[in-house]
């Protein structure tokens, strides 16, 4: 009897678990079933990311995409000491069920129950930056759990690599949106991070894409022996360039493959030119400058 029991309620753990879409009535009372392992949930820009720790080892797990189930969102097994750290997109803070592979009642450690993120650490949306004047403004929209400390910081990047502060900006106390924003002086190559912080421990950060109509900025102009190529955000791609005179004939070729580029002119007589720039041979920018 006991052995039939085990193979039913395996057969049952299974046919649960390969939905693909979760119902539940929304007006439940929801209680947290994930009493014997750690979660923590964060969302920026509707990715969330999830850690999951101290669960029955290589125990699958199904994401869906709000507390009251709705469609999954992504399928994943723990790994051999039952943790899980996975970022993908959503719109809510998902819930998940996780089924634990021992079938004993005292190993199921919250198996099979629909569960959810109860305390998300914060959200940060709309993260937006641009540069006018010279002065670049980084903003973005905040909402954090209360019960906990949630700081941000603004910090800069210089051209070789050390980081230094700007900005510390601690939301207010209640579970409510607020709208932020920083402004700072832009500085030839530095790049600029944005970092959130629970109980002084970073739990995100990134380099903060300034959005403007140029790739990137030329300078000095004028120029003596070299000119400076610098994209306004990180890139991978690689661009081919072309230095043309005033009528148009082309005297230097290469490539631009870093963010920060310096190209050598000294072979080029006193006058004004052109920058040309191109990717698979169609023109992106264009720009003038002067060899003094």
């Amino acid at each position: 009897m006991k052995s039939f029991l085990t193979v039913f309620l395996s057969i049952l753990s299974l046919l649960l678990f390969a939905q693909n879409e979760l119902y539940i009535n929304p007006e439940a009372a929801f209680v947290p079933k994930h009493n014997y392992f750690n979660t923590a949930c964060f969302q920026v820009n509707q990715l969330a990311y999830i850690d999951i720790s101290g669960a029955v080892a290589n125990s699958p797990v199904k994401f869906y995409s709000n507390i009251t189930g709705g469609k999954m969102l992504k399928c994943q097994q723990l790994d051999a000491n039952g943790n899980l750290n996975t970022t993908f997109r959503a719109t809510a803070i998902p819930s998940f069920v996780l089924n634990a592979k021992e079938l004993l009642p005292e190993m199921h450690r919250g198996s099979g129950f629909v569960q959810y993120f109860n305390k998300k650490e914060f959200i940060l949306n709309n993260i937006t930056s641009t540069i006018n004047n010279n002065k670049v403004n980084i903003s973005f929209n905040s909402l954090r759990d209360k019960d906990k400390l949630v700081s941000y910081k603004l910090s800069g990047i210089d051209e070789v690599g050390t980081e230094y502060d700007l900005k510390y900006f601690e939301p207010n106390n209640n579970e409510t949106w607020e709208d932020m924003s920083f402004e700072v002086a832009a500085k030839t190559r530095h790049q600029f991070v944005l970092t959130a912080m629970v109980n002084n421990e970073v739990r995100y950060s990134q380099v903060v894409p300034i959005e403007t109509e140029n790739l990137y900025n030329v300078y000095p102009i004028p120029a003596n022996n070299e000119i400076k190529v610098d994209f306004i955000n990180t890139q991978s791609k690689q661009y081919q360039y072309n230095i043309v005179d005033i009528n148009g004939k082309v005297l230097q070729t290469g490539s631009l493959t870093n963010q920060f580029n310096d190209i050598d002119i000294t072979s080029l007589a006193k006058g004004s030119y052109i920058l040309k720039t191109y990717i698979e041979q169609q023109e992106i920018q264009m720009n003038r400058f002067i060899k003094q």
